[in-house]
């Protein structure tokens, strides 16, 4: 028996609980399993799914996946972050290296190069958490300061 992912249709869990339902239908605690219910969505009036805040890899090189990977550990302990888009970009240049920008809301805050040869990648990913904290914190001061102004009007 063989179970072909349909991408995006079911969870690991309900192709998980799929597949135990049908490699062992006559046992009964199969027959009582029961799938778990979604997590409730944030819906926006037209219907669309809404996302509370996103970091997007659009890396390339290995370079780039492992600042993805220490930036994103990072970012999780940030408090603050829902509503906000992330996204890390890389451009490749043979035989020069590859140029990896960070942007914040549609601005870039962070860029560096990395050369062809070993760079500590975990330090770099440390300096752009620490510039985006600073953004975090621009963007909730403008906020507030944009709400206080509002009700003063």
């Amino acid at each position: 028996m063989k179970l072909v992912c349909l991408s995006g249709r079911l969870s690991c869990v309900a192709w998980f609980a799929a597949a135990l339902l049908l490699m062992s239908s006559t046992s009964t605690v199969a027959r009582s399993l029961t799938l778990p219910e979604a997590p409730p969505r944030a819906v926006s009036e037209g219907g669309d799914i809404e996302l509370s805040g996103i970091v997007l890899d659009r890396t390339i090189t290995r370079f780039g996946k492992d600042f993805f990977f220490y930036y994103t550990g990072y970012w999780r302990d940030v408090p603050d972050t829902e509503g906000l888009t992330v996204v890390i970009h890389e451009q490749v240049y043979p035989q020069a290296g590859t140029r990896l920008w960070v942007e914040m809301e549609q601005e870039t805050i962070f860029q560096t190069y990395f050369g062809r040869r070993h760079t500590d990648v975990k330090k770099v990913a440390e300096q752009a958490v620490l510039i985006s904290l600073d953004k975090v914190v621009e963007i909730k001061a403008r906020a507030a300061a944009d709400s206080i102004l509002e009700k003063l009007q």
